[in-house]
């Protein structure tokens, strides 16, 4: 699924961006997010996203006039079960249904399109472990206009969507609406923007592909010299935390990160504590992280690095765990579902599943 010319070629992964009409915001979004990753300092040279969507300004799909928009879509772009990452957004809308047999459901009926990719990704997924299935779904009240004359076909839509959260989708992330649309409040003020959401997930799994294969994990730390940041891009994050693209201008925790790194060699568990906004995950991610990918703990550079936030994911914190060790270790082949539940029933199982993942004398650092 990925492309790799030889040992120095960069990683190229493939995503895919799956969804009803509704969420044009989000697909201009993702778009962004791709060209905007390649360019962060740690991937830049290494890593190539390729967008596969039936309307990439770059590279539209040809859509051929005697086929069905669906077919046409499938023939002329890469199915999703042959891309490394799905991305489904959704928000009021699961779609048309797609007006041919080969796309019926197997209990009756038609899918839609959104359906369709869906599950085409899915079933890869579950024998396989690829590609990455995302589902993001926008918190945001759909209103009417008095005398709406297609109120009650939008109504089934949403019925639709609720049906299909209830059931094939396991997991998925809420996010916030995007800017700029006057949305109802529903609550859930803590609502993700979107566009952190993917960055984050991409990110993470781009640094697992390249620690994983032949690519190495990038080296750089807090104490770089040499690191030359981009013209016109700030350094300063404000509010923001520094993660692994900051590492290069992450600056004035040497003492702390050097204390850090003799506690994490010597002791299974520590404890960061601290008030919000005092720079907990910055010390982290642009310390931490890089200064053990760097090797400056014996063997380091060897060691496993896998992060989870316990909320992220609708099923709690032993589904996110799970989630984060099976995109880790894709050769295992493990099921976010079944690695869940043997976690919830025997939490005590972490320490032999992470034994069987690591083989050998290497360190996971979770």
């Amino acid at each position: 699924m990925s492309e790799r010319e030889g040992c120095g070629a960069p990683l190229s992964l493939k995503v895919f961006i799956s969804s009803p009409g509704d969420v044009t915001e989000e697909r201009t979004i993702a778009r962004s997010v791709l060209r905007e990753l390649e360019k962060e300092l740690q991937f830049q040279g290494r890593v190539m996203l390729q967008e596969i969507s039936w309307d990439d300004p770059d590279r539209p799909a040809a859509m051929e006039a005697n086929l069905s928009f669906q077919r046409a879509i499938d023939k002329g772009l890469p199915m999703p079960s042959q891309c490394d990452v799905v991305v489904v957004i959704l928000w009021s809308r699961l779609g048309s249904e797609i007006k041919d047999e080969a796309h019926g459901r197997p209990g009756g009926g038609q899918y839609t399109g959104t359906e369709w990719e869906f599950h085409d990704a899915a079933r890869a997924a579950d024998c396989t472990g690829l590609p990455k299935l995302w589902v993001y779904r926008r918190r945001m009240a759909v209103s009417y206009l008095p005398g709406d004359s297609e109120r009650a076909e939008k109504r089934g839509q949403e019925d639709l969507v609720e049906t299909f959260f209830a059931g094939p989708v396991k997991s998925f992330h809420w996010h916030a609406p995007p800017p700029g649309l006057a949305a109802e409040s529903t609550g859930h003020r803590g609502d993700k923007p979107f566009d952190k959401l993917l960055s984050g997930h991409l990110r993470e799994y781009v640094w697992q592909r390249l620690q994983g294969g032949v690519h190495a994990h990038p080296t750089v730390g807090t104490a770089n010299p040499q690191a030359v940041w981009p013209a016109g891009r700030s350094p300063f994050r404000g509010l923001e935390p520094f993660t692994a693209e900051y590492a290069p201008v992450f600056r004035g925790r040497d003492a702390e990160v050097a204390d850090l790194l003799n506690d994490v060699a010597a002791k299974p568990f520590v404890a960061i504590l601290g008030l919000s906004g005092s720079g907990k995950s910055s010390l982290v991610y642009a310390g931490l992280f890089p200064a053990l990918a760097a090797g400056q703990v014996p063997g380091s550079d060897d060691w496993r690095m896998v992060s989870f936030k316990p909320g992220e994911l609708s099923g709690g914190p032993m589904e996110s765990l799970a989630s984060a060790l099976v995109a880790a270790f894709p050769a295992r082949g493990w099921r976010t579902g079944t690695l869940t539940a043997r976690l919830r029933a025997a939490p005590d199982e972490i320490g032999t599943v992470v034994a069987d993942a690591l083989g050998g004398a290497r360190r996971l650092v979770l």
